[in-house]
């Protein structure tokens, strides 16, 4: 048995396994960094069909800044173009920070806790995050969490699923069970 360890976390598999998922990581992180330098080589071409990646009204929100998506990853274009930052290098910041709570939750162990890739990619003093598409259908797949912008917000109550994986994380960051 090996442990596979990069950027993205470390991943407890056999030698195969984790050859194929550094495959996989590498792949990611090859394409994630060839199309957020485009994003940002474009990013002052106008009018907007002139550039090579539009950005992505399907993805909600603000705060991450212009989403983008490209056979199956998203990018965030890390700027503070609403000014809820304070400026870009915040927003920079923002995006460290997100990266760095998923791996601690990716260290936590727990089987069966899916996360998805992401990468940062710093490029010409501009930064995307780069995250792997997980298409969440509300019904089906949705266990914890919101599909919605926050509208609705599952709890796993619904069908008593995930309380394990949910518990277990909660447990393991010292989070407790707001009562009453």
């Amino acid at each position: 048995s090996a442990r596979a360890i990069s950027s993205f976390g470390v991943f407890p598999f056999d030698l195969a396994k984790a050859e194929g998922i550094k495959k996989v990581m590498d792949e990611f992180r090859e394409r994630a960094t060839k199309v957020s330098s485009e994003i940002i080589e474009d990013m002052n071409i106008v009018p907007l069909k002139k550039r090579r990646h539009k950005p992505d009204g399907r993805f909600g929100g603000v705060a991450g800044g212009e989403k983008y998506y490209d056979d199956g990853i998203v990018y965030k274009f890390a700027r503070d173009i609403h000014n809820l930052y304070g400026g870009d290098e915040w927003v920079g910041k923002a995006a460290d920070n997100e990266l760095r709570a998923l791996n601690q939750v990716l260290n936590l162990g727990i089987p069966r806790l899916q996360i998805p890739l992401m990468a940062i990619i710093d490029y010409r003093g501009s930064r995307i995050i780069a995250i792997s598409h997980v298409d969440i259908d509300d019904e089906n797949s949705l266990v914890y969490g919101t599909a919605d912008g926050g509208e609705t917000i599952k709890d796993g109550s619904e069908k008593n699923e995930g309380g394990g994986v949910a518990s277990s994380s909660a447990e393991v960051l010292g989070i407790v069970e707001k009562m009453g």
